[in-house]
């Protein structure tokens, strides 16, 4: 049964102030568990009801040291986070790359301001779906820990070296330093996929895209260094596309 200290402790993912001094964070599902186990990141506890603690152990490897608590429902509802919990959640050691271990990737997604959880959580479940393997978020976008980016990114986020809280010029000097060409999302004026596909048989081995927010676009300091512009035309009297869906078109476009 769960402690009144590990419900505290639990709680403390779901404030921001807490939840960014806390050393972990929360997983729920499945689904999200099943990816985890797939990954190296380290399992702190998992909480499981009686009707689905066997199969959960069941997907343990052999070499994890992950232990499973068998609670209550009523005790497992208490804890979760969603309104409609599936019976299984885990308490998961928050982890940092350094900016030259994602420097090290062929493909790097840059997320200038974005704040809206849901885009950035999608948009990381689509870059692990089409291999750009590193991931910025820029000060000013969202907590990569908050509970919402976690779920919708499906577990992606155990498949990805991603760094956060880190200013666009930080990030540009090491990035260039080391042969990165800079391509920005810019709806007004980008090169459209017309275009584009000419340009994708010349893309940079070495390519970091940056998506900026639906309400602000990317920041000066990006637009200033970017070696190019790609945008999506759009039919007549459509305004703009969700964030994470142009962020998935392009990143299609221009995957390895």
């Amino acid at each position: 049964m769960a402690t009144r200290k590990q419900k505290k402790v639990l709680r403390q993912a779901l404030f921001k102030k807490t939840r960014k001094k806390a050393n972990f964070f929360v997983v729920e599902g499945e689904r999200h568990l099943s990816e985890l186990l797939q990954s190296d990141w380290k399992i702190l506890k998992i909480f499981a009801t009686p009707q689905k603690a066997k199969k959960i152990k069941s997907l343990i490897p052999l070499e994890s040291a992950a232990e499973v608590e068998e609670i209550s429902s009523k005790k497992l509802t208490e804890l979760a986070q969603t309104e409609t919990p599936s019976g299984v959640l885990a308490l998961v050691e928050k982890r940092s790359f350094a900016l030259d271990a994602v420097a090290a990737e062929k493909r790097v997604l840059i997320l200038d301001n974005l704040r809206d959880p849901g885009n950035v959580g999608t948009l990381l479940r689509t870059a692990r779906s089409l291999g750009w393997s590193g991931v910025v978020l820029l000060k000013g976008t969202v907590e990569l820990y908050s509970p919402k980016v976690v779920r919708s990114t499906a577990g992606a986020l155990f498949h990805l070296k991603i760094v956060e809280g880190i200013t666009a010029g930080e990030t540009l000097n090491i990035l260039k330093k080391v042969g990165f060409t800079v391509w920005v999302a810019d709806s007004h004026s980008g090169v459209p996929p017309e275009a584009c596909r000419g340009l994708i048989n010349q893309t940079p081995t070495k390519l970091a895209l940056v998506i900026g927010s639906e309400a602000s676009g990317v920041s000066q300091a990006l637009l200033s260094q970017a070696d190019q512009f790609v945008r999506i035309p759009l039919s007549e009297g459509a305004e703009s596309l969700n964030a994470s869906v142009s962020g998935g078109i392009l990143m299609c476009l221009l995957r390895t």
